[in-house]
């Protein structure tokens, strides 16, 4: 995931297709990567635009404890899909 301040500059458009490079240059056959569709549409949006489609079922990537700015904690689940593209 990119930081807010640094979205909508092509930087992870560059960070996936170095790693595409990397994959093609080491005759890796097919790159995969987790999304989650719901809060982060748009880089699911990028993944499809790039090639990558879907391979499976959301499944639970992690549950994550955090703080909010209030200083509130909580657990948060990251629920992704598998996407892969061939090489």
């Amino acid at each position: 995931m990119i930081i807010e301040p640094l979205r909508n500059y092509g930087v992870e458009s560059r960070l996936v297709l170095a790693c595409e490079e990397y994959c093609k240059e080491n005759a890796i056959s097919y790159l995969g990567l987790d999304v989650n569709p719901t809060d982060n549409s748009a880089a699911k949006r990028l993944y499809e635009r790039l090639g990558y489609h879907a391979v499976g079922e959301m499944h639970l990537d992690g549950v994550y404890e955090y703080t909010d700015e209030q200083g509130n904690q909580g657990k948060y689940e990251d629920w992704c899909i598998d996407m892969i593209k061939r090489m």
